[in-house]
């Protein structure tokens, strides 16, 4: 499954912030690359350490805490952005 930037729109409206955009950069990207990697990690293993990690179920709930400020869910999208160079 690859998560189109249409269905984020819909289930995270605030993505279309652009100041959210601006304070995150490359937020969609991320968020892509995660559900994806999650799911693939799903269909293997039945679970995915880094929403168990974070308290979430899905990559709505992980956006969600990234716009609250939740400090592991911003560090683990600083990572990401930074290895992948989304932004």
């Amino acid at each position: 499954m690859v998560l189109d930037d249409s269905t984020l729109f819909k289930d995270c409206p605030f993505l279309l912030d652009k100041k959210f955009q601006e304070q995150f950069p490359g937020v969609i990207g991320v968020a892509s690359f995660i559900e994806e990697v999650s799911q693939t990690s799903i269909r293997v293993t039945g679970e995915y350490k880094l929403f168990d990690d974070l308290g979430v179920k899905n990559i709505y709930e992980y956006i969600k805490k990234i716009q609250q400020g939740d400090k592991a869910s911003v560090e683990t999208y600083i990572k990401v952005q930074s290895i992948l160079g989304f932004g």
